[in-house]
């Protein structure tokens, strides 16, 4: 018996209807993806245009990567402000040493944004259509920006003077309720479910741990950062992450 030639989708829909299949409307959703190259499904390409896939690499330009358009937050009583940074001129004015607070900031679109509210201050804004624990835990690596990088930070009590990065990742998580006590690095290879997640995605190993949420990156480590500074942080994607990492999701 001679093996049957390999169909493409045009063919193989042709063939269905000349022979009055109603299943072939059915039928092509599944042959769509399954054409697709491996690469894309690889990436977690959305099949449908309404499902969001928050990217975990991303090229950039260093100048593109705080967001400069329209920031909000609710107020006391839940009514919506427009958030308005500060000038160059009032943050130039600031006392050294007083660390003033924020909001939970909120931008329209699809990804969490980098948005420069002071002197060395840089906060993620959640976008308005991300789920309640995601905009928790974006906020809650709010909380932590300015704090130094401290060995063993955060693994004693929530609340530390330092975090180290696998502390600083426990105090996101922890938001959401995806853990009750800090983990240390190697925990995390194994923490969740392998693979990329659709909003949260872990990069572990036994000696670093960082988390990329709705297209940000959560890191102790400044590479790939142009703001340098050290300490847990938001920063932008890496363009590529290192193989030596486990992907964990929840």
């Amino acid at each position: 018996m001679r093996p049957r030639p390999h169909l493409t989708v045009a063919t193989h829909l042709t063939q269905l209807r000349s022979r009055g299949h109603l299943k072939a409307l059915i039928v092509l959703p599944i042959l769509l993806a399954a054409s697709l190259p491996a690469r894309a499904v690889a990436a977690r390409t959305p099949f449908y245009p309404n499902h969001w896939y928050a990217p975990v690499t991303e090229e950039f330009k260093a100048e593109e990567a705080v967001y400069e358009g329209p920031v909000f937050y609710h107020g006391p009583t839940g009514k919506l402000h427009r958030f308005y940074p500060p000038s160059a001129e009032e943050i130039a004015e600031e006392k050294a040493g007083v660390k003033r607070s924020f909001p939970h900031l909120l931008v329209p679109g699809q990804r969490a944004q980098l948005v420069h509210v002071a002197k060395d201050t840089t906060l993620a804004a959640a976008p308005f259509r991300a789920p309640a624990s995601v905009k928790r835990m974006i906020w809650a690596g709010d909380e932590l920006i300015g704090k130094p990088y401290l060995w063993g930070g955060g693994h004693g009590s929530w609340q530390a003077s330092g975090y180290d990065c696998s502390g600083s990742v426990s105090y996101v998580l922890h938001a959401a309720g995806l853990v009750e006590w800090p983990h240390v690095s190697g925990e995390f290879e194994r923490w969740g479910e392998r693979g990329v997640g659709t909003w949260v995605t872990l990069f572990a190993n036994r000696e670093h741990v960082y988390m990329t949420v709705d297209g940000l990156r959560f890191d102790t480590v400044s590479a790939g950062d142009p703001s340098g500074l050290q300490g847990p942080r938001w920063r932008p994607l890496y363009a590529e992450n290192e193989r030596s990492f486990y992907v964990r999701r929840p």
